[in-house]
């Protein structure tokens, strides 16, 4: 099934001649603005034979991957999320009944949605929960003053970070265990920021953006807080930090073309290349290693 999904989506590259019939063996879906709206599209991960698979007339943001690259969950603009079935085309809304809700990351290893849900009546407050697709299992993971959100698991499902902050500067990596237990913080950037977790493959690191070098870069750190290196170094913006499953890139957006688009950098020697390009602006990467074929 994934060998007939590859060459459903990528047939163009019989005619483009850019990559014969061999099939991708890791995809990357991203937000890029088209006529007007975000819209979800799919490439190789070195942003060759880029495809919209989304095209209603709404905006569509931060795609994550489900089922090995078969299915993409996204949220909208006004706090829904949405599962995108790749090969029949189909869109349906889920957790609808949570209000205005954000920041989806999926845990295969233990079958778990994580999510951000806003207070229906205070902007600036907001939890973590977690859920399964089908709706049981829903449990809030936090119950703090002020805003927790950007949850991000662990390859294996046992941990999850998350930022917590109340008020202006005091925006930190935290992480805790699957359940909520044991929350501890990692990173401490008084007066700054320190947002967007994600984990490496093998779980031992974790890239972060942060300010607190006056312009906000990419970050890495062990999975504990210690070992804390500055990965990118450019006085506009870089963000969005998206691990590839080999673990030796990072995928991020930056505004360096004059526009903001997605970029890799090399985690080893911090080489820095451009993957998607204009005219119109791309955002929000998310990487899937494809399940060989038997």
């Amino acid at each position: 099934m994934i060998k007939v999904l590859i060459y459903m989506f990528f047939g163009i590259l019989l005619l483009s001649g850019c990559r014969g019939s061999v099939a991708p063996e890791e995809l990357l879906a991203y937000s890029h603005l088209t006529g007007g709206f975000w819209q979800i599209w799919i490439a190789d991960l070195d942003g060759k034979n880029p495809k919209p698979v989304t095209t209603s007339r709404f905006d569509k943001r931060h795609p994550i991957w489900l089922d090995a690259g078969k299915k993409i969950v996204y949220r909208s603009n006004n706090g829904e999320l949405y599962t995108l079935d790749l090969e029949s085309e189909k869109e349906e809304r889920i957790l609808e009944k949570f209000g205005q809700v954000t920041d989806p990351d999926w845990s295969a290893a233990v079958g778990l949605l994580a999510f951000t849900r806003f207070s229906p009546n205070l902007t600036d407050e907001s939890e973590i929960w977690t859920i399964r697709l089908d709706g049981t299992r829903q449990r809030v993971m936090t119950t703090l003053p002020g805003m927790q959100y950007h949850p991000a698991f662990s390859p294996d499902g046992q941990k999850i970070a998350y930022v917590s902050g109340k008020g202006y500067g005091t925006h930190e990596i935290w992480i805790m265990d699957k359940d909520g237990q044991n929350q501890k913080r990692l990173t401490q950037n008084q007066g700054g920021y320190d947002i967007l977790p994600r984990w490496s493959l093998d779980g031992e690191r974790i890239a972060f953006a942060s300010d607190k070098a006056s312009n906000i870069d990419i970050w890495v750190m062990n999975a504990d807080g210690t070992n804390k290196k500055k990965l990118t170094d450019y006085e506009g913006l870089d963000t969005q930090p998206v691990w590839s499953s080999d673990g030796k890139n990072i995928l991020f957006v930056s505004n360096r073309s004059g526009e903001l688009q997605i970029w890799m950098v090399d985690y080893i020697t911090s080489q820095v290349h451009q993957i998607t390009y204009g005219p119109d602006e791309s955002n929000d990467p998310a990487c899937v290693r494809l399940e060989p074929n038997e």
